[in-house]
């Protein structure tokens, strides 16, 4: 080892550093504080730190405070992850509070249905590695606040384990904000406001209301009796078509008051719903921060998820024209034009929505004002010409800019501001437009046509949550709060054992 320079010596050396010209190549101050802005900005840490701590604590007071903090985390992790949260974050939270109750040196490992965390206990000790899977997932906005919360207080007023541990299970023993019923009304409002901004009539808009009603009643039904996830989507995307094949019944046999009125409005009002609540935006998120093997977990399950909803729909066209009763494809040629009209069902639909996904009543008003500002944006930059894809990317990218914001000042996860926020751009016309293509088609050319459509709006529904990942990212960089956990920089020195 060197030996470290003290006293004068050490004095004169730093002088006569300070003072020396700088060689060629070698970069100046202005490159270091760039490198930092860049930093700041992206959210990774420099070079990755791989050290461990070779310091062994052998006290059984250490070993039980390590075991206390790795179950607490443990614990975290499983809730933030099954309310929604990426890999990533999970991960950061994870680092963040076992930094700040000083435990061993640790390196965390999270999968699409398991965590993963070992303890390093210095040389000469074998480690110790957690582990907790996560049974399932449910889109819970109160929860993930209260988590978030504990979390804050850790690191700020440095709250001991135990009283950690008693938060936590406050928090997830306390009973759901909104009873069944409310949330029953708010999916039936929610799917309304979507069928509103497509320009729909009000006898459609209270029909459309009612299948969403009848989704959420029958999809949580079949989840409550472990139904495969496929299957309930399958369900849920029946439930309108059948409302659909109805209408279009009732039309045939006399009934006028329905002339006029687009059937089809209720399947894709109910398309954009639920194709809205899958994790495009986690998926995504997990994708850019590098947690590959989660990112294609989530990916998988939201093609699959896909599938089903696709699936119902197709089964409910096809026994419906094989009977003789055919749907056509009547949506009205453009979404509502009356501004106030529409901004108002823009904010209806977001607090339902966040009524549906149990967001705290103080911050509904923000998931009102997020589909608002998502769809004028996506609604001026397609006015100045510019494609819809395009357009959808601005949109989602504007969602994410302004979702971690709202997140600090209202205190409400920035995940839900930005799904919320997204919502109306999903593409539900296209995908109903494209299964109509499929079902009418009677030839290759039809089959390729409508093969094309659904690849279309798979693309522009990646490029809204792109869109809307990377805005997370740019804004959180910029608050100093990281979005981007690099994978290689998961371990840890920590400041004391």
């Amino acid at each position: 080892m060197g030996r470290m320079s003290t006293g004068r010596n050490s004095e004169a050396i730093s002088e006569g550093a300070s003072k020396r010209p700088r060689r060629r190549g070698e970069r100046g101050p202005f490159f270091g504080r760039s490198r930092v802005a860049l930093r700041r900005l992206f959210g990774t840490s420099g070079v990755p730190d791989w050290k461990v701590n070779l310091v062994s604590s052998r006290s059984a007071e250490d070993d039980r405070h390590g075991r206390a903090v790795t179950e607490l985390c443990l614990r975290l992790a499983e809730g933030l992850l099954s309310t929604g949260k990426g890999a990533a974050d999970v991960v950061s939270t994870v680092v963040r509070v076992t930094q700040a109750y000083g435990v061993s040196t640790v390196n965390v490992e999270v999968t699409y249905t398991s965590i993963f965390i070992t303890r390093l206990r210095g040389l000469g000790r074998d480690p110790v590695t957690a582990t907790r899977a996560i049974r399932g997932r449910v889109s819970d906005y109160a929860t993930l606040a209260g988590l978030e919360e504990i979390v804050e207080r850790i690191e700020k007023e440095n709250i001991d384990v135990a009283t950690a541990a008693k938060e936590f299970d406050k928090v997830m023993g306390r009973p759901e904000t909104y009873n069944k019923v409310v949330t029953v009304i708010a999916s039936g409002v929610t799917v309304a406001g979507v069928a509103v901004i497509f320009n729909a009539t009000a006898f459609i808009a209270i029909v459309s209301g009612l299948s969403g009603m009848l989704v959420d009643i029958v999809t949580r039904a079949l989840g409550e009796r472990k139904v495969p996830p496929m299957l309930v989507q399958s369900a849920g995307g029946a439930v309108p078509t059948l409302l659909c094949v109805l209408l279009v019944l009732g039309r045939n046999n006399g009934m006028t008051f329905l002339n006029g009125v687009y059937p089809s409005l209720i399947v894709v009002a109910a398309v954009v719903i639920l194709l809205g609540g899958l994790s495009w935006v986690g998926a995504a998120e997990d994708a850019l921060s590098g947690y590959y093997i989660t990112a294609s977990a989530r990916v998988t399950e939201v093609v699959i998820l896909t599938l089903g909803l696709l699936a119902g729909i197709l089964a409910v066209l096809t026994v419906a024209n094989g009977l003789g009763v055919w749907i056509e494809y009547d949506p009205p040629t453009a979404v509502q034009q009356d501004l106030v009209v529409r901004v108002v069902a823009l904010a209806v639909l977001g607090v339902a929505f966040g009524v549906v996904t149990h967001a705290q009543p103080r911050v509904l008003v923000w998931f009102a004002v997020s589909p608002v500002v998502t769809w004028l944006t996506y609604a001026t930059v397609t006015d100045q010409g510019v494609g819809p894809v395009t357009a959808g990317v601005a949109g989602g990218l504007v969602a994410g800019l302004i979702s971690p914001v709202i997140g600090r000042f209202a205190k409400v996860p920035d995940l839900g501001v930005a799904t919320v926020g997204i919502l109306p751009l999903v593409p539900g016309m296209a995908v109903f437009n494209a299964l109509f293509t499929l079902i009418a088609g009677t030839g290759n050319d039809q089959l390729i046509l409508g093969a094309t459509q659904l690849l279309a709006a798979a693309l522009f529904g990646i490029g809204i949550a792109v869109g809307a990942s990377t805005g997370m990212a740019t804004s959180r960089g910029i608050m100093g709060r990281p979005f981007l956990v690099a994978r290689s920089a998961r371990v840890r020195q920590p400041t004391a054992d």
